[in-house]
């Protein structure tokens, strides 16, 4: 179970690897990376997937959680993304609301 430390958080995170495109998965708000598992599942063997649970959900969940803003989840996967090395991905999300989609 990888986590990342970025930007004072810890994150957890999931990335199948691979040569492929990178995408990156970003869960709407109260959900969590595993709802991700099918499109994985079916992309991972010519993509480098990878799933990440933002600040209060999931694996990235503790026990208390600081106020945070949209601004803060788009600079957690960017410190993410710089963190594995991907400089570019498909950015795979919900319509709505995830948290950070409409920012940077």
């Amino acid at each position: 179970m990888p986590h990342a430390r970025v930007n004072d958080q810890r994150l957890y995170y999931e990335d199948t690897g691979g040569s492929g495109p990178a995408i990156i998965f970003s869960h709407g708000i109260m959900l969590d990376g595993t709802m991700f598992a099918p499109q994985v599942a079916a992309l991972r063997d010519r993509y480098r997937c990878i799933v990440w649970d933002q600040r209060g959900h999931g694996k990235t969940a503790g026990e208390t959680l600081a106020p945070f803003s949209y601004y803060d989840s788009a600079d957690d996967l960017a410190a993410l993304l710089a963190l594995l090395g991907v400089g570019s991905a498909i950015w795979g999300c919900p319509k709505a609301p995830f948290w950070g989609c409409d920012v940077h």
